[in-house]
């Protein structure tokens, strides 16, 4: 039914289009982040490449949480429930919340260098 959509084109290519940039974008930082230290020598640009690993590891769970948010928020509006879509939409921003601040925590927490990962001598003299 065309004059029942909950969601018109243009709408949608406005939500599609900032996705599509960002996946652009978080691609191109980590391929010229490797491109800047490829002169640095083999253990620069081994390291960079495995902190933006983790850094697309932890991206897409965000995006994983995000697309399942999304689904159940969908079917409630396809439902016309705008009450549940509501509270699908503040639990899906409560546990992002939640998991940000883990992050956030082991980032603060673990933020030396990993000398089991390093050549250093463990422990430091």
């Amino acid at each position: 039914m065309p004059g029942n959509e909950l969601f018109t084109k243009q709408a949608l290519r406005r939500l599609v289009v900032p996705l599509f940039l960002d996946q652009i974008l978080l691609l191109t930082v980590g391929i010229l982040a490797t491109l800047m230290l490829s002169h640095a020598g083999e253990a620069a640009v081994s390291a960079v490449s495995m902190v933006d690993m983790i850094n697309l590891l932890i991206f897409n769970l965000f995006a994983a949480l995000d697309t399942g948010g999304a689904v159940v928020v969908s079917q409630y509006l396809g439902r016309r429930d705008d009450g549940g879509a509501r509270r699908g939409a503040g639990q899906l921003l409560l546990v992002t919340v939640l998991i940000s601040l883990a992050v956030l925590a082991a980032v603060v927490l673990f933020h030396g260098p990993c000398w089991a990962c390093s050549s250093a001598r463990w422990p430091p003299t």
